[in-house]
């Protein structure tokens, strides 16, 4: 499911929890009680759509990791971090 708030409609954001908790939102098996964009800051959203494209093989630099930055390298990897722990979990 993919979510952006300025195509939602009203009704769709009533349901999805956008201005209130809601009953159920289910996005990958999780459920939520809040629209996932309201509970994520910005920022955050920011690193998980970069660490999906960078495991798709895509820098922000374009070149090798050499050339990011401390921060990028640091958020990806702890990203990897809580996604290993989270499939851990689930083995």
């Amino acid at each position: 499911m993919e979510l952006d708030c300025h195509i939602c409609t009203e009704q769709q954001k009533e349901v999805r929890g956008c201005t209130e908790e809601t009953g159920q939102l289910y996005i990958n098996r999780e459920v939520y009680k809040r629209c996932p964009l309201k509970i994520i800051p910005g920022y955050i959203y920011d690193y998980l759509e970069a660490y999906r494209m960078y495991k798709s093989g895509h820098l922000p630099g374009g070149k090798s990791w050499l050339d990011e930055s401390k921060k990028f390298l640091t958020a990806m990897s702890v990203i990897d971090s809580e996604i290993y722990a989270i499939e851990s979990t689930k083995k």
